[in-house]
């Protein structure tokens, strides 16, 4: 059973990076949660910013 390739990291160093770009993304989504939250609206935005990222 293989693991998604996202998943893998080929080295240390680019297991860091992606920790680096997860912690970016969730502390840039995070000054947006609570006005979707109040207006029950979509986060287009963190998928359109998901979709750009370097992982």
């Amino acid at each position: 059973m293989s693991q998604s390739p996202i998943l893998e990291a080929n080295t240390a160093a680019s297991s860091i990076d992606l920790f680096e770009i997860v912690e970016s993304l969730a502390a840039d989504f995070a000054t947006r949660a609570a006005i979707h939250d109040r207006d029950s609206s979509f986060p287009f935005e963190n998928f359109q910013a998901l979709h750009q990222a370097q992982l």
